[in-house]
């Protein structure tokens, strides 16, 4: 009986059990050999089914097979004891951090990728490495963040329900943002998340800020800037997957109680079924701002005979 039931276990083990004990020594060396600055999850729900009929079907069907051929009784009986402890602890493996969730640890010169292993020993990647000298930057499209490779060609990540916190990991170590704007799936944004308030406000004072370093200079030219936010909730009559929503951040420009000039940031948009919203690091949204608005004041000045801003200040 001891010997089926061993023979079972080891079947076992060769196969799939042996995944998360190399997982589990490579994951360890990893972080003695290397310095994580960062880590982060991803979670994913299991989408293996159990199919209890089958498994019964198959335990009878091994176990009929074994007295078949060993007409041993208590060989056979240590198989079937094998056979229902496996099935018992089968559901426990399917839903361990093993199978479900993936490793992504971050350090000064690259991220290493442990994916979930959800096949047998010989199959699959146990771990993938992406190195910050072979990248010029990230941007994020639809459930992945896509890293750019030298000279050509990129590598997706993706981010299950952790976007931000994923670019705020790539920001904080300096990886480049190729794309102002997030391409992302509508439901990535709960209906009653305040998600996008939230941006909207944010990007609204910034904005503010910039324009106050503008507001004297712009009032030598008669000019006063106001700024204020635009929100167009789509049209009710439209297709439910295309409403037509935006934001807008604006800066109005009035010469003698009259708006002259106009200068807007899209904030988001929604289209079909995808929101596309504004996302750079704060000091590189900052200096998008203002080099708009230099540019206007420099326009301005030029067209007034006046040198422009950078000439003055030397």
């Amino acid at each position: 009986m001891i010997y089926g039931l061993g023979l079972v276990a080891v079947i076992w083990t060769l196969f799939f059990g042996l995944n998360t004990i190399v997982r589990y020594l490579i994951v360890r060396s990893h972080l003695t050999q290397t310095e994580v600055v960062a880590t982060l999850e991803l979670r994913r729900r299991s989408t293996e089914k159990i199919n209890f009929l089958r498994n019964l079907f198959l335990l009878f069907w091994v176990t009929a097979a074994t007295a078949g051929f060993t007409q041993s009784k208590p060989f056979t009986l240590g198989v079937l004891l094998g056979g229902v402890l496996l099935a018992a602890l089968w559901p426990l493996y399917l839903r361990s951090r093993t199978r479900t969730t993936e490793l992504l640890y971050f350090d000064s010169r690259g991220m290493t990728i442990f994916p979930a292993r959800t096949a047998m020993l010989q199959d699959g990647a146990f771990q993938i490495r992406i190195d910050w000298k072979d990248t010029f930057g990230y941007s994020v499209y639809k459930g992945n963040v896509q890293f750019s490779l030298h000279p050509c060609g990129y590598v997706e990540q993706h981010y299950g329900n952790q976007r931000n916190e994923l670019k705020q990991i790539l920001d904080r170590l300096g990886i480049r943002k190729l794309i102002a704007y997030d391409v992302i799936h509508r439901d990535e944004i709960a209906e009653d998340s305040p998600e996008l308030e939230v941006l909207a406000e944010r990007v609204e004072a910034m904005v503010r800020d910039v324009a106050a370093g503008y507001i004297s200079e712009f009032a030598m030219l008669g000019i006063r800037l106001e700024v204020d936010r635009m929100i167009h909730e789509g049209d009710d009559e439209e297709d439910e997957q295309d409403t037509g929503a935006y934001a807008l951040a604006r800066v109005l420009m009035y010469e003698d109680d009259e708006v002259t000039q106009e200068l807007e940031w899209l904030i988001w948009e929604q289209y079909e079924d995808l929101y596309e919203v504004i996302s750079l690091p704060e000091d590189r949204l900052y200096e998008t701002f203002d080099d708009r608005l230099q540019a206007v004041l420099n326009q301005k000045l030029q067209e007034a005979g006046v040198e422009p801003r950078q000439t003055i200040l030397q």
